[in-house]
């Protein structure tokens, strides 16, 4: 499963949907991925004092490259639905595949951070 950079931001903040999304998903041996683009955005995030939580949550993540197909996939995507869904780059990293693509979409659509595809 692929898990956008605001779910990860709102179990920060202290969402209990986005931690429980995270934990039934690791409790159920779920692999979860997250892009570089995720890494970068949670870094940069980063308050003080916030180092070591970051690095152990991260290390609970296999992270994928974005290469020159998924780069290509993701701009023409949020060249298609980008103004309309206010999209960004973190977003459309996370597209993978035309089911991820799906479920992430549905998602992002609904408002809803746990709804799956992330």
């Amino acid at each position: 499963m692929i898990v956008d950079t605001d779910i990860l931001i709102d179990h920060f903040h202290g969402n209990a949907d986005a931690t429980a999304f995270v934990r039934e998903a690791l409790l159920h041996g779920e692999p979860l991925l997250i892009s570089i683009a995720t890494v970068s955005e949670l870094l940069a995030g980063m308050r003080p004092g916030e180092e070591e939580d970051t690095n152990a949550l991260l290390s609970l993540f296999r992270i994928y490259p974005a290469d020159e197909p998924i780069a290509r996939i993701a701009g023409a995507f949020l060249n298609q639905y980008g103004r309309q869904h206010r999209l960004d780059l973190g977003d459309e990293m996370c597209i993978r595949d035309s089911a991820t693509i799906f479920a992430w979409l549905r998602s992002k659509l609904s408002g809803s951070a746990t709804s799956g595809g992330k």
